[in-house]
């Protein structure tokens, strides 16, 4: 039972010092007031494999999904699918950056009215947007002390 303890803490230590360090106002006030953790991600499922607008039957699927992926230790697979997630956001960011630039600025549409974000709750909602996330440089020597 201790090797068992001693092979798991060793596991996951670095990964819960990491994410005990890097969770913000964003993680804590703005994910849990929006509600956007698993509606956001449900959205994106549904649009990506053509699915119908299911509810909240969706998040269930998809929570029972990763439970499952987790529970059978294919801690592997899902390493892989969080890559490639990785590798798909950053192409389709620069994709889009470089369209951006080649298509030029767009039309302005008609009746649409910006907002003045040097307000009160303009400033709020810029500071929670940021995340205010408190990971340090040093962060990743401390998974390396860790792991030695």
């Amino acid at each position: 039972m201790n090797e068992k303890l001693s092979r798991f803490t060793k596991t996951a230590g670095p990964g819960i010092l990491f994410a005990s360090t890097a969770i913000g106002v964003s993680h804590l006030i703005q994910s849990t007031r929006a509600g956007a953790v698993w509606f956001v991600t449900a959205g994106f499922f549904e649009n990506l494999f053509g699915i119908d607008y299911l509810g909240e039957w969706t998040i269930v699927i998809l929570f029972i999904v990763c439970v499952v992926i987790l529970a059978i230790g294919k801690y592997n697979a899902l390493d892989s699918l969080i890559k490639i997630v990785a590798i798909v956001l950053v192409v389709s960011t620069v994709a889009a950056f470089i369209l951006v630039l080649y298509n030029g600025p767009i039309e302005p549409v008609d009746g649409f009215i910006t907002k003045d974000l040097i307000t009160v709750s303009g400033i709020f909602f810029l500071l929670a947007l940021m995340g205010w996330m408190p990971a340090p440089l040093e962060i990743s020597s401390w998974n390396s002390l860790w792991t030695l």
